[in-house]
């Protein structure tokens, strides 16, 4: 089978290599999932360079955690029927075979679109926690930092079902009739001068309810500011180095709660039917056609390149995904 593989860490197009490699034979408890397609993820260039929370194992360490494809063949002990579509978060998925824990699997129907598959074992994971985290309740106003990412344009589409406002903070107004067409009820550039007084405005000038910062620094310090009494400010990124910085009488006086988010501690905590019920509103949601999960461009694992290259461009609109089978 052919595998994306890398043997040093460093810079992905420099590193990576595809080779041949010998199609991999499930364990106890393991499934062998015949690859469909695999998104480029942050997660997956930060291992590569290996700055990610675990390190690559080599030699031959083959690249990609997310993806999905149709089980070919079960360790001892798996229920889970041959034939069946299936998604994961898990290593080596840049690959035409994969091996991936039973347990790590999500069995979707057979019908789910492929693309949504495979980005639906981080991302929406991701968001669906993040809202569960923040509470948000229709009518409340929720602010979104880095809105124009994969994770907060699910955010935004799972908010906007449930009847709430949503102030998207972008960089690139070229960007805010997307969002708007996602659910986002105002696009705002985060650097703007007047950031401040617009929120306020769009708020009555009780600030909003709800905040979910991926970026911190100065920007979290500064929106902070704002929140409404009994707000929920929730942290699940650190883009900015510097510390974001607060007043104890802002958070004393207002009832406020902050919170980080981690998606693996959140995944790690649940219970089997908390588990099942994400699953179940996740598959509901993202299998609705009207639910956007854009792809930008699709490559065969040769072009991982191009992939990668494509990937590295801002203003791309849309998941690079690799289309394996």
């Amino acid at each position: 089978m052919q595998a994306i593989v890398f043997n040093r860490t460093g810079v992905p197009e420099e590193v990576l290599t595809v080779i041949e490699k010998e199609i991999p034979v499930p364990a106890e408890g393991e499934v062998l999932v015949k690859m469909l397609a695999s998104p480029v993820n942050p997660a997956d260039t930060f291992f590569i360079r290996g700055t990610y929370r675990f390190q690559p194992e080599f030699p031959d360490q083959t690249a990609g955690f997310e993806g999905a494809g149709i089980v070919e063949r079960v360790g001892k002990g798996v229920r889970i029927a041959a034939g069946s579509l299936v998604a994961f978060f898990h290593r080596r998925a840049w690959a035409e075979y994969a091996v991936a824990p039973a347990a790590e699997l999500t069995v979707l129907p057979g019908n789910f679109p492929v693309e949504k598959a495979a980005q639906f074992s981080l991302n929406p994971f991701t968001a669906w926690g993040l809202l569960e985290a923040a509470q948000p309740v229709a009518g409340e106003w929720m602010l979104l930092t880095g809105a124009n990412s994969s994770v907060s344009q699910i955010v935004i589409q799972l908010a906007h079902k449930k009847g709430v406002r949503i102030i998207a903070l972008v960089r690139d107004l070229a960007q805010a009739d997307g969002l708007r067409a996602l659910g986002a009820d105002e696009v705002l550039d985060i650097d703007d001068s007047g950031l401040v007084q617009r929120v306020q405005e769009l708020t009555g000038g009780k600030g909003f309810n709800v905040a979910l910062d991926a970026i911190g620094g100065a920007i979290g310090t500064k929106i902070f500011e704002h929140i409404a009494p009994f707000g929920r400010f929730v942290l699940y990124g650190s883009m900015k180095k510097e510390p974001a910085q607060y007043f104890n009488a802002q958070m004393v006086y207002k009832n406020l709660l902050v919170k980080g988010f981690g998606v693996r501690a959140y995944l790690n905590d649940q219970s089997a039917p908390q588990r099942a019920a994400m699953i179940q509103g996740l598959i509901e949601a993202i299998g609705d056609p009207a639910f956007q999960m854009p792809i930008a461009q699709s490559y065969g694992l040769s072009q991982f390149r191009e992939a990668i290259r494509e990937n590295d461009r801002r203003g791309r609109d849309g998941k690079i995904l690799f289309k394996i089978f």
